[in-house]
């Protein structure tokens, strides 16, 4: 009966890591890239530029109410659009080591950056 027990035991040891090992590797399907979703995170902000230095990548947007805000972009920030004082943007962004981050620019339309 002592190696019945053993043998069952065994059993139910590698059943049980199979059976984590395969939770453990599944990953729930993505419906959308990392990077889209890393856009559709942060805060949005829409108004017109009026400061901009591409040098520093930096750029002073005016919202509705008039208050001024400091942005700045960087490599992968997605830009749709020319970048120009006066143009209306919709800013999708982060605050990052105090700064607030553009993820995403989009010139004309007042519409969400996507």
């Amino acid at each position: 009966m002592n190696k019945n027990l053993v043998k069952l035991f065994a059993v139910v040891v590698v059943v049980g890591l199979v059976g984590f090992a395969a939770v453990a590797g599944a990953q729930p399907p993505q419906t959308q890239s990392p990077k889209h979703h890393a856009m559709m995170a942060g805060k949005e902000l829409l108004g017109s530029i009026t400061a901009l230095d591409e040098a520093t990548r930096t750029l002073t947007l005016k919202d509705s109410t008039g208050t001024l805000t400091q942005f700045v972009w960087t490599s992968s920030t997605t830009i749709r659009g020319q970048l120009k004082v006066g143009e209306e943007v919709a800013i999708r962004y982060k605050v990052e080591g105090g700064k607030d981050v553009a993820i995403a620019i989009h010139v004309g339309q007042a519409e969400a950056a996507k």
